[in-house]
């Protein structure tokens, strides 16, 4: 269950320069795994997770997984824009607030 989804949201985060960093994927997709696992177990029922198994292995259930990936790599571009953007607002904040060296 949880390698059908880790990997959108690892792919995610791991970039460098907008890019794909495929050694960072690597890396957070592994620890995304552990702790995805720790919060399936914790929350869901074995046979919820059977149930959720089931569901992903049928045509619905693929095309789910595949819209999923879709609004994972928007929500990443928005993240990174409003990332940007707020660290921008922050740059000028501080730049304006420094005094000057005379």
């Amino acid at each position: 269950m949880v390698d059908l989804t880790v990997m959108n949201r690892a792919r995610m985060f791991a970039t460098v320069n907008n890019e794909p960093d495929p050694e960072m994927t690597e890396k957070l997709r592994l620890r995304m795994r552990e702790e995805q696992t720790v919060l399936y177990i914790r929350h869901y029922e074995p046979e919820q997770l059977l149930a959720l198994l089931d569901f992903y292995s049928t045509d619905i259930g693929k095309s789910i997984l595949d819209s999923q990936k879709r609004v994972s790599d928007d929500m990443a571009s928005g993240v990174r824009l409003v990332s940007g953007e707020i660290g921008e607002e922050s740059f000028r904040r501080n730049d304006r607030h420094q005094k000057p060296n005379n």
